[in-house]
């Protein structure tokens, strides 16, 4: 603990000394930095001060790049402290800051973190419409990451709304995707999603196929909960028994 005390004292020291030999933008950027460190631990009340004077620096220097981004990061602080109103403005404005700079890959990502502010929010519907926007987007640009991550959220999204054929629909665009990013925990969590979903829906044969990838990562990986889990799954669609509802 004393370690993280020590590094958010050291972000003070050099923010100040920035602040004191006149350079605005390291000190608004560090700032932002301690702004998200205090938000993470959960210090909302010390992380708005940082947020508000990041943003204002930011502001006073034209900087309308950096601005959206401290603008978006300070959305989710508001939305980790339930405050969903004031996350969905800033969350807001960050999106209109990046429209006016006409990135494709920083408009899809804002897009994005905007739909997970509404599903935060409890607004599931507004969450998968703006996330589908941004779709186009990082196609568009080659953003493979974002596009991941977009397909991943909506897929989410659209399986605790149980719209699962949707949901295998977008989990199915975004496999190839992940696979090629190579995070085994990530692949594996999408077979998983797969293999689930298309049980849900009656199509066995793909439920088997793609749990049994799971499956075979996982006891690979020895993920011991996971194991027995998809174990106990197959044996249910291989048997005909069971609600797939219950098993996820």
């Amino acid at each position: 603990m004393s370690g993280v005390l020590d590094s958010r004292e050291q972000l003070r020291r050099v923010a100040s000394h920035h602040e004191a030999v006149g350079d605005q933008r390291a000190a608004a950027a560090t700032l932002h930095r301690l702004a998200v460190e205090l938000s993470d631990a959960g210090l909302f009340d010390t992380c708005r001060d940082c947020f508000d004077r990041a943003r204002s620096m930011f502001a006073n220097l034209d900087e309308r790049d950096e601005l959206a981004l401290v603008e978006m990061d300070f959305a989710r602080a508001w939305s980790r402290s339930g405050d969903h109103a004031a996350a969905l403005a800033y969350g807001e404005h960050a999106l209109a800051l990046r429209r006016e700079l006409g990135n494709d890959a920083h408009l899809a990502a804002a897009l994005d973190n905007l739909g997970l502010l509404h599903a935060a929010a409890g607004d599931r519907r507004t969450a998968i419409e703006l996330i589908e926007l941004s779709l186009p987007l990082a196609e568009r640009c080659g953003d493979d990451a974002g596009l991941r991550t977009a397909l991943c959220n909506l897929a989410s999204m659209c399986e605790g709304g149980k719209l699962f054929e949707r949901a295998l629909d977008y989990y199915e665009r975004a496999l190839p995707l992940v696979e090629r990013a190579g995070a085994r925990d990530e692949i594996a969590a999408v077979l998983d999603s797969l293999g689930w979903l298309y049980w849900a829906c009656n199509h066995l044969e793909s439920a088997i196929t793609f749990t049994t990838r799971a499956l075979a990562m996982y006891e690979e990986d020895g993920v011991t909960d996971k194991v027995a889990e998809l174990q106990a799954r197959l044996e249910k669609i291989v048997g005909g028994h069971g609600d797939p509802s219950g098993d996820n």
